[in-house]
């Protein structure tokens, strides 16, 4: 990464790879896949005035535990609603959320400036891009106490009617991550918006539909190579299987409902942990697999101390999940025999939900799936 200045309250100019990839990164902050090929326009860039578009600036909640950690990765969107490319620089810039006025969702404008980012010039083409950091040498902002805070994107360019083709990316709240509210504040004018903000400077309103600006923020991350096999399924099932991932130290959830996609029987996924623990926690941190047909699985690993200067991988031991559970419930018993034989001999694929009456996701409902039900009856969570 090119970098001219790096220190905080300095202007960082930053060039970014595009696509999400989030390798080395544990997300701290992060909304749903933005919407396909949907944005919005800032306008207000001219030859007359400045080159600079408005800004448009989204109310950012992060968990408070996460208060006083150095952000060291950025993920945002761009759209480009012209058909043809627009040659320019993003510029993201955040704020404190200490502003004189409150808006109609109870949050305070942005006030006080923190610091600002910049891509290097850019050709966008058309549509919607998303645009990652990667793992950056140097904190971007430290979270303030309290976890909240504003973000916003604005644009530059030598040919400002161009510019104002371009936007931010549109997306919505994640379930995996802390809500921000549906506030948006958005200046009148363009500028550099490398400033405090005052009330006159623009005006707080309510997002349409829950929408959001697309931004990931995240911390260095500790890679754990994590081999699963899926009990009593044929080898490359028929339809995927999709498990949910928690991640704990002692009661404090530091991650919730990350979902992953199983293909095979026996796979290895990553799970990704920070590389340091809040303020306050301690080892070990416990992994939590749950989903599909299969029983909860927990298991339990250690962030090296003194943390590693950089991702590394650590093998852990296979995690075995149990099959039988078929509604989830925490429990293989009569209600996953009855759901089966409801469903008995039904030819099952990915629009014929719920498919994991499919037990062993052989692509039909048989005797072989109430064979796996009666062999774990009684079987519970871990």
């Amino acid at each position: 990464m090119q970098t001219l200045r790096s220190t905080l309250l300095a202007w960082s100019l930053l060039s970014f790879a595009q696509g999400a990839s989030g390798q080395g990164i544990f997300y701290i902050y992060k909304t749903s896949e933005p919407i396909l090929d949907a944005g919005v326009v800032h306008g207000g860039a001219s030859f007359t005035t400045n080159q600079y578009s408005r800004a448009v600036i989204d109310d950012i909640s992060v968990d408070p535990i996460w208060s006083g950690k150095m952000v060291r990765s950025i993920t945002f969107g761009v759209w480009n609603s012209s058909p043809l490319p627009v040659t320019a620089r993003a510029r993201i810039s955040f704020w404190r959320m200490n502003g004189s006025v409150v808006g109609p969702t109870g949050v305070p404008n942005p006030g006080t400036w923190i610091v600002a980012l910049g891509t290097q010039t850019t050709s966008y083409a058309s549509g919607l891009r998303v645009f990652e950091s990667g793992l950056l040498p140097f904190s971007i902002l430290t979270i303030p106490v309290g976890g909240k805070f504003w973000a916003g994107q604005n644009f530059d360019g030598n040919f400002p009617d161009s510019v104002n083709f371009i936007g931010s990316g549109i997306a919505f709240a994640s379930p995996s991550f802390p809500s921000t509210t549906d506030a948006k504040f958005q200046t009148h004018i363009g500028g550099s918006m490398n400033l405090d903000i005052t009330a006159s400077m623009g005006v707080q309103s309510v997002a349409p539909g829950g929408q959001r600006q697309y931004f990931a923020f995240g911390l260095p991350a500790q890679n754990f190579s994590v081999p699963i096999t899926l009990s009593d399924v044929v080898p490359s099932p028929i339809i995927p299987r999709s498990l949910t991932v928690k991640v704990s130290a002692g009661t404090t959830v530091l991650s919730s409902e990350e979902v992953i996609t199983i293909t095979q029987a026996q796979s290895t996924v990553e799970v990704r942990l920070p590389n340091e623990l809040p303020a306050g926690l301690a080892n070990p941190v416990t992994i939590e697999f749950n989903g599909s047909s299969f029983l909860k699985r927990k298991i339990q690993v250690h962030l090296p101390t003194p943390p590693n200067s950089s991702p590394q991988t650590i093998p852990v031991p296979t995690v075995l999940l149990a099959n039988g559970d078929v509604d989830n419930s925490g429990a293989v018993d009569a209600a996953d025999v009855d759901l089966i034989i409801a469903s008995f001999g039904m030819v099952v694929n990915a629009d014929t939900p719920p498919n994991y009456v499919d037990v062993d996701a052989s692509g039909e409902v048989d005797a072989a799936d109430i064979d796996i039900v009666i062999a774990n009856f009684g079987a519970v969570d871990e």
